[in-house]
């Protein structure tokens, strides 16, 4: 292993020697084949051949997915208005808090309903748009007939 220079010794930190080769980890991969990980500080292994981690990392193939049984899930009607999505969001926050869905999919379905809101009030101020249109020329058509 190689020897830590005066600067490692006062930063506290392992930087190899420039005259040094690079602290490489010695174990070998699955296939046979070195490991070109960094070693771990004071070891000559990486973070997962050290004390077999990366052998206990393989069984457990990671964090499991989470799952969950639909048929616990509420049923309900598309949203069709503002009030309909506000209510679905509540929905998701309440199942979500109670673990009956994950925050990755409470999350995309937010994102959503983030879109429906928008569109819904676009289409909102399009009708507000028009009926002020049809009341300015309601009052228009009105000053014209009475000769303003």
């Amino acid at each position: 292993m190689a020897k830590p220079t005066a600067r490692a010794r006062r930063t506290g930190r392992l930087v190899p020697s420039p005259h040094s080769k690079p602290v490489k980890c010695v174990a070998k991969t699955k296939s046979g084949e070195p490991c070109t990980a960094a070693t771990v500080r004071g070891t000559d292994r990486c973070l997962f051949h050290t004390r077999n981690q990366a052998s206990r990392i393989g069984r457990e193939g990671g964090r499991p997915r989470f799952q969950y049984d639909v048929s616990r899930l509420k049923k309900f009607a598309p949203p069709e208005s503002a009030a309909d999505m506000r209510r679905l969001l509540a929905t998701i926050v309440i199942e979500m808090r109670e673990g009956k869905i994950e925050v990755e999919l409470a999350t995309k379905i937010s994102y959503v309903a983030s879109v429906f809101l928008k569109s819904s009030e676009q289409e909102d101020m399009k009708q507000v748009k028009e009926e002020l249109a049809a009341l300015r020329d309601k009052v228009m058509g009105k000053r014209q007939t009475n000769g303003v």
